[in-house]
């Protein structure tokens, strides 16, 4: 198509055309080129307006070019558009990380306390046992006085076992048990005594 004679604003009429930004207008103005990047219809051009002087420095000719920037620029959008899908695809697999870190620690956390928890169970269990092994041992030495009572024995034996912190309460309570045995013993002992003293004094009157 023979374009002589178009005025560049009739085939392009881009934003620029008719205005203060109009690079040959600029030119002409700066004496030097001036160059703008336009678009139109999906087409993207980059025009350049370059003066033509003679001897004097006066300017004879405006040399206008236009090239077609569409494949440039729309392979430009095209790599930012991936550059950035790149950076949003970046930023979830660094917040997965993240959370990946986070449901680590947790983990790592929740592993510590059920582990200290099952070390805390195992003591009581020690604990536990040590007091109801302590427990059996006094109840098999009550049991053993209370058969010599049975039996009419009043010499009952009792036999303190040493006790700690963990057994301390048991012990205090068998002690209590003990001593309440004792002091029947002893009733029981006073009384056969006194009973006897008075059936002996009875047989001497007679």
């Amino acid at each position: 198509k023979d374009l002589s004679n178009e005025y560049c604003y009739n085939l392009f009429a881009c934003e620029a055309c008719n205005t203060d930004n109009c690079p040959l207008k600029a030119s002409m103005s700066s004496g030097v080129t001036e160059k703008i990047e336009s678009e139109k219809n999906g087409f993207y051009y980059v025009i350049s307006n370059t003066p033509l002087k003679d001897s004097e420095g006066n300017i004879n000719v405006l040399l206008e070019v236009i090239v077609d920037q569409t494949e440039i620029t729309k392979a430009q959008k095209e790599s930012e558009k991936a550059h950035q899908e790149s950076l949003k695809q970046a930023e979830k697999i660094h917040e997965q990380l993240v959370e990946a870190e986070k449901q680590a620690e947790f983990q790592k956390e929740l592993t510590k306390k059920s582990e200290e928890l099952a070390e805390d169970i195992k003591r009581q269990m020690i604990l536990s046992k040590e007091r109801a092994d302590y427990q059996d041992r006094e109840v098999e030495k009550l049991i053993a006085n209370i058969n010599r009572l049975a039996q009419g024995d009043l010499n009952i034996i009792i036999e303190e076992e040493a006790y700690n912190e963990n057994t301390k309460r048991v012990a205090q309570i068998y002690q209590g048990i003990n001593e309440s045995l004792v002091n029947s013993v002893d009733a029981t002992k006073s009384y056969i005594s006194e009973v006897s003293d008075n059936l002996s004094q009875m047989a001497n009157r007679d």
